[in-house]
């Protein structure tokens, strides 16, 4: 049985709304290393190795690298599509299984 009742957070007045998204402040235009990192879910150096493999682009700040949201959003639904691949082609191969033993039971 599912609770259909909404959350106490969603009665909250302070939540992002249509009539209050223009007065929002606005997100830098760039992020650093530390952001992309915990935005991708990966260490420093595997970011590293995702702009040295040419997979992100980034440009340098002094010794900084600076990454634009719109590449490191991109670059995450790429990733995040491809884990949810990986998984649907684990599920087959689960089920797959699973009906071969269960044949192999009843034969």
């Amino acid at each position: 049985m599912h609770d259909n009742t909404l959350p106490p957070e969603a009665n909250r007045k302070d939540i992002m709304t249509e009539e209050n998204a223009a007065a929002a402040p606005s997100a830098p235009a760039e992020m650093t290393s530390t952001i992309a990192t915990s935005v991708l879910g990966v260490s420093r150096p595997t970011l590293m190795k995702l702009v040295n493999d040419g997979l992100l682009p980034s440009h340098k700040v002094g010794a900084h690298h600076r990454f634009k949201h719109a590449d490191v959003a991109k670059l995450a639904e790429v990733r995040r599509a491809a884990r949810l691949e990986a998984f649907a082609k684990l599920r087959e191969l689960d089920e797959a299984l699973e009906e071969h033993e269960e044949n192999a039971m009843t034969d």
